[in-house]
């Protein structure tokens, strides 16, 4: 029982049985990235995502959220893209070659993001209704609203009828010079 044990605790020991795990994460890893890539050539970006993230879990490199961060930058969710490009530049050495493509990168999602929100920040169109308007519920302006299209015409129609009205109450009654084609000839039988 002894030996079995102290052959085991050899065999783990052994120097190359504690690389192989690393090796087949890192080459899972790899075909992550390579599918990610073709993802991310076809526009696929969502895929791309989950190929890159799944790779960055087998194998945490940086240049995976730098690829992440892409993929979001290119469905414009800038907040995200924003994530993946901080923890690029946390998590990436100094001297690496693709710090500072990565530093314009946040750069500019991060403009998006200001000027998106300032864009964002527009006065409610409450603050614009009449006051009246203003305090009574939503359904009650929507309906004031909705029957405006028959309210106007109904009062043009109603104001020619008055203007008519009037016209032809105030005039005076005349028979001289009357004709066939005048309105307000009155003819004596």
């Amino acid at each position: 029982m002894r030996v079995t044990a102290i052959l085991v605790c050899l065999v783990m020991l052994r120097p190359g049985f504690a690389e192989e795990p690393p090796r087949a994460a890192e080459q899972q890893s790899l075909a992550h990235y390579e599918a990610g890539r073709r993802f991310y050539k076809t526009k696929d970006y969502r895929a791309a995502i989950r190929e890159f993230t799944e790779g960055y879990r087998l194998a945490p490199r940086p240049l995976f959220l730098a690829n992440i961060g892409q993929a979001h930058r290119q469905l414009l969710e800038y907040e995200n893209a924003r994530v993946a490009y901080r923890r690029y530049l946390t998590e990436a050495p100094p001297d690496d070659p693709f710090r500072g493509q990565a530093s314009e990168l946040l750069a500019e999602v991060e403009r998006v993001i200001v000027e998106r929100d300032r864009s964002q920040a527009v006065t409610p169109v409450v603050a614009l209704t009449p006051p009246a308007l203003r305090s009574a519920p939503s359904s009650t302006r929507w309906s004031t609203r909705k029957h405006l299209g028959w309210i106007v015409p109904t009062a043009v129609v109603v104001t020619t009828g008055l203007v008519v009205g009037v016209y032809f109450g105030v005039r005076p009654a005349s028979t001289v010079g009357c004709d066939d084609a005048s309105f307000g000839c009155v003819r004596a039988p």
